[in-house]
């Protein structure tokens, strides 16, 4: 049931997390793998709060996934959107940095205005 596995992917306790991937059975790792990925492709903010199921699934049935001929073709769209992600990221720090100097830029006026204003 769909709406029971989306409450079940809500739960982020690490524990609770690696112990329920952990008990899937082999022939449940890969449509639980597609699931998780069709929620991360449908919805791209979800990664966060997916990521950590994906990383234990990935670890924990790592043996299993690399002899599967079908992982390649499942995780190609969430290398793209990983990609996609890395290809903003560094021009978005930069933004954050110019952004950072201005605001220190302004404060720093701000305070020299008011020391040259005080009596």
């Amino acid at each position: 049931d769909s709406v029971m596995l989306d409450q079940a992917l809500q739960v982020q306790d690490a524990h609770v997390v690696s112990a329920t991937v952990a008990r899937l059975p082999v022939t449940a790792v890969l449509p639980f793998l597609q699931a998780v990925l069709h929620r991360i492709q449908g919805k791209p903010a979800r990664v966060a709060t997916l990521a950590s199921w994906l990383r234990a699934l990935l670890s924990t049935h790592a043996a299993y996934l690399m002899s599967c001929s079908q992982l390649l073709p499942l995780l190609t769209p969430l290398y793209q959107l990983i990609d996609e992600r890395l290809g903003v990221f560094k021009p978005l720090l930069k933004l954050v940095g110019r952004m950072q100097m201005l605001q220190a830029q302004i404060a720093s006026q701000a305070a020299a205005s008011q020391q040259d204003g005080a009596p």
